[in-house]
């Protein structure tokens, strides 16, 4: 769960006009509470204290809001992104006569837990600006595999190879391919005696998050749950 401060310097700097990645419930509403916050404060004092009157008071009013209005929108999609539904959600509140209800469908939306896997908007939290300490090239190697799984499934390259993430349904692929291909023998030169086959390859360790086997210890993504399997120091 982001703090008050992650969550206000991550919009306010690192997310400030982004709508690409996700954003979970912590990140939206304490970034919503300190946008409100503000707004009602410096409102009072243009408004109850300086009547209205006050340009100083009044232009800091309006300067809050403009300035919070982008990153406050990209927030808001990027919850919509965490709970794998598109941003033109957000147009619903538009439409005549069912605007209001929308509005309730909308907020129910953003009040809905964060999708538990990857999606086709990003990882889940901790998403993937805060780094894992992976190389390049294990990543490459996991979607060297993906790609041969894919294409035995689909007959074409694995066509998503900019992600920075696997999709949780395409590690489902991986992982099917995987298991398959674990239990067959390991390819030999010449003709090999009736009877003898290579063993299966050694489980080398478990996923501490779904338990998969990883047969690879030079792999340090999860194949099946996608997720970053992080060395200690």
């Amino acid at each position: 769960m982001m703090t008050f401060t992650e969550s206000v310097k991550r919009c306010m700097t690192e997310k400030y006009a982004s709508m690409s990645g996700r954003a979970p419930r912590s990140e939206m509403w304490w970034f919503m509470l300190y946008f409100y916050a503000g707004l009602l404060f410096l409102g009072f004092l243009a408004f109850a204290v300086g009547n209205g009157r006050n340009s100083f008071l009044t232009g800091l009013f309006v300067i809050w809001l403009l300035v919070h209005l982008v990153p406050l929108f990209c927030v808001e999609v990027r919850r919509l992104h965490d709970t794998n539904r598109h941003w033109s959600n957000i147009l619903i509140v538009f439409i005549p006569i069912i605007g209001a209800i929308g509005g309730i469908f909308l907020l129910v939306y953003w009040l809905t837990e964060s999708d538990k896997f990857a999606n086709k908007y990003g990882p889940e939290y901790p998403y993937n600006d805060i780094k894992p300490r992976l190389t390049s090239y294990n990543f490459s190697q996991t979607k060297h595999l993906l790609n041969q799984a894919w294409q035995e499934k689909y007959g074409e390259p694995y066509p998503y190879y900019t992600l920075q993430y696997i999709p949780q349904e395409h590690a489902d692929i991986l992982n099917d391919w995987y298991i398959r291909h674990s239990a067959m023998p390991e390819p030999t030169m010449g003709h090999q005696t009736s009877g003898h086959q290579a063993s299966e390859p050694q489980n080398l360790g478990f996923c501490p998050f779904c338990g998969a086997a990883v047969r690879n210890t030079n792999v340090k993504f999860c194949w099946k749950c996608g997720k970053y399997l992080i060395e200690d120091d």
